[in-house]
């Protein structure tokens, strides 16, 4: 059994350095003679020591560099997949209130819809009724002139006829007497068919001035209505977009905070692989300081 064999069967018994290799640590020292820190080469007095301590120091610098990267890339990942699903997550609040939006602007277009069909039904009616009433108005008129007229003449055809054979001064003033209650008859009729005129005129200013009043009271809820339907609309999109604008806010900070943390966690890990590795190291040198020969 060779020197080299020696010392591993010898390491391996007595806990010993675990990362010596004989042929890869003559190779590694030969090209790395300058060994710098606590642990220098000084420190050892013979080259199979120098040897193994070039060797090991070289294979804990690899495994931490290994695990350091492996770290690395576990937080890089980490972070990625935070902010992917962050991403989404905002992606989704985004599409969800644009849906929300969506909805609420079609409801506004259907609740302004009913308004206008409401609308336009109550002035169809008001005018259906406002033209019977009107109608109806005419035609009383109408018929009450009709009659005044027929009252007129049945009550001068009613008159008596003035006799044959009166003398001419007694024809003059039978005459006279009928054509004063002639004009008498129709001088009420003037007055009773003015009189069914200018209350005709007033029923029709009456029907008219409450149609118009109908009109605007129809017009004016129809207007509050509209304005009650935008404001609630407006009101229900602003909590939705400020309920949007929180969570996204909320997302943000989350992922900033556990990026933190994984920058964080990555930052602990690597002290805690220099501490670990460091005192490897230590155990490593001082077993080969007192075991390798």
């Amino acid at each position: 059994m060779n020197e080299i064999e020696t010392f591993i069967k010898n390491y391996l018994e007595h806990s010993g350095p675990t990362r010596y290799d004989p042929v890869k640590a003559r190779e590694y020292y030969l090209r790395t003679r300058e060994l710098k820190g606590k642990r220098s080469s000084s420190g050892l007095k013979t080259d199979k020591k120098k040897e193994a301590w070039a060797f090991s120091k070289d294979q804990i610098k690899t495994e931490k560099k290994e695990e350091v990267d492996l770290g690395r890339e576990v937080k890089t990942v980490e972070i990625k997949q935070l902010r992917d699903n962050a991403s989404a997550q905002r992606e989704q609040i985004s599409s969800s209130l644009k849906d929300l939006i969506s909805k609420l602007t079609e409801m506004r277009k259907r609740d302004l819809a009913s308004i206008r069909t409401e609308t336009k039904g109550e002035l169809d009616s008001i005018r259906t009724q406002t033209k019977g009433d009107l109608d109806s108005i005419r035609k009383k008129s109408k018929d009450d002139l009709e009659a005044i007229t027929k009252a007129t003449k049945n009550k001068i055809d009613a008159l008596p006829e003035i006799p044959k054979g009166v003398s001419r001064e007694r024809r003059a003033e039978l005459q006279e007497e009928r054509s004063t209650e002639i004009a008498k008859i129709r001088g009420e009729a003037t007055r009773d068919k003015e009189s069914v005129r200018s209350d005709a005129k007033a029923d029709r200013t009456d029907i008219q001035t409450d149609a118009k009043a109908d009109r605007t009271d129809t017009q004016d809820d129809a207007k509050s209505d509209r304005k009650v339907v935008s404001d609630k609309t407006k009101e229900a999109k602003t909590s939705e977009r400020d309920t949007a604008r929180t969570s996204r806010e909320a997302v943000t900070a989350d992922l900033k905070a556990t990026v933190i943390k994984a920058q964080d966690t990555y930052k602990q890990l690597k002290e805690d692989l220099k501490a670990k590795y460091e005192t490897e190291s230590q155990t490593e040198y001082d077993a080969i300081k007192r075991t390798v020969r």
